[in-house]
């Protein structure tokens, strides 16, 4: 899973909508090259491990026809699962037991929530492996950010996710860092990537997410609690 939400502020929902139809294209650079990227929130919901999550699903770049399964309600925002379309020995599906937590329902600044278990990899092939997780997401705070789709007030976090194991008799440990900044009712606007092979900027270029017409412009009182890959 490579960049989907580490931090939330005030309330998922209003940081992470996950409505139907929503589309967010990103330009992203970085030293495995330059590409545009579009992640849209596909139709209805899909069962994984008793729970119905919302698909994400990316087009364009080296993750095309890739998709993440998440959620955003009272238990925070959680990863249940991927389909990795390209990996060094075919496709596979990933499934996270219990999801991991990205945030909590609930932090405050410098806050972190951890998570761990099981990641189980079910190859097109290959077979199946049961693998271990660990991730850390910490809210950082506010922050203004301008990217070439404009100018938002953001909650920014930062966040680490390890899995780690062996697959065909071999070990397997791959750990990546995120940097993200997420604006109120529109989603992630900027967000960095880095693994051993590849870092990675996604700056927001367009989206059909806007605010309620009926809301005003997010505002940040720093001792309220904020809501939180």
């Amino acid at each position: 899973m490579s960049h989907a939400g580490n931090v939330i502020g005030e309330t998922s929902a209003e940081y992470l909508p996950l409505t139907d139809g929503n589309y967010w294209t990103y330009s992203v650079t970085g030293t495995c090259g330059s590409y545009n990227e579009t992640i849209t929130v596909l139709e209805g919901t899909t069962t994984i491990n008793g729970v119905p999550t919302k698909a994400l699903k990316t087009s364009g770049g080296p993750y095309d026809q890739g998709i993440e399964y998440w959620t955003n309600d009272i238990n925070g925002i959680r990863g249940h699962g991927a389909y990795l379309p390209i990996t060094e020995i075919g496709s596979a599906w990933v499934y996270f037991e219990p999801p991991m937590i990205t945030a909590k329902s609930e932090m405050t600044i410098n806050e972190t929530v951890i998570s761990s278990g099981k990641a189980t990899f079910d190859f097109d092939y290959y077979g199946t492996y049961i693998l271990n997780y660990e991730s850390s997401s910490t809210l950082d705070g506010v922050e203004t950010v301008t990217v070439p789709a404009g100018t938002f007030e953001t909650v920014k976090g930062h966040g680490t996710r390890r899995i780690f194991g062996s697959i065909l008799d071999q070990p397997y440990d791959d750990t990546s860092t995120t940097i993200t900044w997420l604006a109120k009712y529109i989603g992630i606007v900027k967000n960095t990537y880095t693994d051993v092979d590849c870092n990675e900027v996604y700056d927001l270029i367009s989206t059909n997410v806007k605010p309620p017409a009926t809301q005003l412009p997010a505002r940040f009182l720093p001792f309220l609690p904020l809501l939180l890959d």
